[in-house]
């Protein structure tokens, strides 16, 4: 019942991720009795007075996200607090380099693939998960073609490869999707004795 409780709240994420601001508002309006049904003062309470809480409106609203949210890719959201770590990461990384001597050709591989990390993370709201796969796909790419590397550049090797574990991780997260949405809808019904879809 928590993790149904959890993905009713991420639904508001998702929707807003999805562009679609007028069912947001409307499924805000019903998030309060879903989470009642999920979340009851006591597991001993009366189950007759605790069905009344989802309404007929309630399940209209999840339909209607379900519609919407299925026709679009789904991604977890990323915490903002790990979006800005990543970023003081990319910024530290990037001043330091650019500050080193290196070997010119791979210091400018380095550097932008940092800068195409960085523009991804600012654009984490728009694009969604999808800049920074490619941001990752293009700094993994250039790595394999690159050669072994060698002096000052080596010491910044084990930053390099923290970030790069830490956006895959970030990655992984926004790309496991949560209970697909008609089957949340579906356990929202199932709540309810049968025949019955709420109380007006």
């Amino acid at each position: 019942m928590g993790l149904a409780a959890e993905v009713a709240r991420n639904i508001v994420d998702l929707l807003k991720l999805s562009g679609s601001t007028r069912v947001q508002k409307t499924y805000e309006k019903s998030l309060g009795s879903i989470l009642k049904v999920f979340c009851p003062r006591s597991f001993d309470e009366n189950w007759e007075h605790h069905k009344p809480r989802i309404l007929d409106r309630d399940i209209v609203a999840l339909e209607f996200c379900s519609a919407i949210l299925s026709s679009t890719v789904i991604e977890n959201p990323v915490d903002p607090e790990v979006l800005k770590d990543l970023l003081k990461q990319v910024e530290s990384l990037y001043a330091d380099v650019l500050s080193t001597e290196m070997d010119r050709d791979l210091k400018k591989i380095v550097l932008d693939n940092l800068h195409r990390i960085k523009t991804a993370i600012h654009d984490y709201n728009l694009r969604g998960a999808d800049g920074l796969e490619e941001a990752l796909a293009a700094a993994v790419g250039t790595a394999t073609i690159h050669p072994p590397i060698k002096g000052e550049g080596f010491k910044f090797l084990e930053r390099w490869t923290v970030l790069m574990e830490a956006l895959k991780k970030t990655l992984e997260t926004a790309k496991t999707s949560m209970v697909l949405l008609p089957e949340f809808v579906e356990k929202v019904r199932h709540v309810l004795p049968p025949g019955m879809g709420g109380h007006t």
